[in-house]
């Protein structure tokens, strides 16, 4: 079943670059491997051991990609497999990136051992792996002394407009498994349209919508309306022309994404819509992030209170340029299933 939103964050129209900070642990003597795609400036010569300096990130590639550096978005750290070591983040999301560029995500080993260094003896992509995904060469093993890091810039350079996954395995000698950090990356052109839908509650049902306003309808649930009932994986009842919009699911028990993609979108205007369909009778915030290619250009979060509450996010003018108007309204609605 669908949550519903309370509390309102107007939507923010962004800017078109985007930087982080990483924090860098430096193991004496050594320094961390290098990547690409990205750039960085930090003042970490002669840290001693232990010692921590931030490193600041940036991604600029000759097309406007900003919004893809350094896109690690789970910060937790995770220690499955490996005695005394943490690394972080558990997982690399590199987001939306344009064709013909690249993305990097920092990870950070870290042994925690008071006294004694642990040997790292294998870092490697699984064979399953997208090779649009690297890693700098590893020469085992890799010794990280008592209380030391090392980092490993991971790249995401898509050969196409489609969705990437795989995994990065670290070993050392004494585990019985490898530590596992799942990857994941959408290609994409400068030109697609690329909705994503998030929440916060895993048992909440939430539905992300397209709607064509100058359609014969142009209401929610209707032909006129990209959703789980008439675009999912591309099948449907939406006939919006040669190139019509795509949902890659329905998740119905959360928390997303949900990823509606258009390559590319036809001109008109268009509303995006968040319906509260099932699961909980608890509120759920919900998170939309509008993409031109990979360039955010819209990211709005409501708090929806009950099921069967319909978010009205936005509107999209979509001709040379993509224009974003706000709406953030809610309104009830009939179509949920609910408790």
């Amino acid at each position: 079943m669908k949550p519903v939103l309370s509390g309102c964050a107007a939507l923010a129209v962004l800017g078109l670059a985007c930087t982080a900070n990483v924090d860098v642990i430096h193991p004496a003597g050594a320094a961390p491997d290098g990547g690409t795609g990205g750039s960085s400036s930090s003042n970490t010569s002669g840290l001693a051991p232990g010692s921590s300096s931030q490193l600041a990130t940036s991604n600029a590639p000759a097309s406007s990609s900003a919004w893809a550096s350094s896109a690690a978005t789970s910060a937790a750290s995770t220690s499955n497999g490996l005695t005394g070591i943490d690394v972080a983040p558990a997982a690399c999301d590199f987001g939306h990136v344009v064709v013909g560029t690249t993305a990097t995500c920092t990870v950070t080993i870290t042994n925690h051992n008071a006294d004694m260094p642990r040997m790292i003896t294998g870092m490697a992509f699984t064979s399953e792996s997208s090779s649009d995904f690297s890693a700098p060469p590893f020469l085992p093993p890799l010794a990280i002394p008592a209380g030391q890091s090392h980092t490993v810039s991971l790249t995401f350079s898509p050969s196409a407009v489609t969705l990437r996954t795989g995994a990065f395995e670290i070993s050392d000698g004494t585990a019985l498994t490898p530590h596992v950090v799942p990857v994941t990356g959408w290609g994409t052109s400068a030109d697609d349209l690329v909705i994503v839908l998030t929440w916060n509650v895993e048992a909440a049902d939430l539905d992300l919508h397209l709607v064509r306003r100058g359609g014969p309808a142009g209401l929610p649930f209707t032909n006129d309306d990209c959703y789980f009932q008439t675009c999912r994986n591309g099948a449907g009842a939406v006939n919006w022309g040669a190139v019509n919009p795509t949902l890659d699911i329905d998740d119905i028990t959360g928390p997303g994404p949900e990823n509606l993609s258009w390559r590319p979108p036809l001109a008109g205007e268009y509303e995006v819509g968040v319906h509260f369909f099932a699961g909980v009778t608890q509120p759920v915030t919900a998170r939309v992030r509008v993409y031109q290619g990979d360039l955010p250009i819209a990211d709005a979060e409501r708090t929806l209170q009950a099921c069967n509450e319909f978010w009205h996010v936005a509107l999209l003018d979509i001709s040379s340029t993509f224009a974003v108007t706000d709406l953030n309204t809610t309104a009830a609605d009939t179509h949920g299933s609910c408790n």
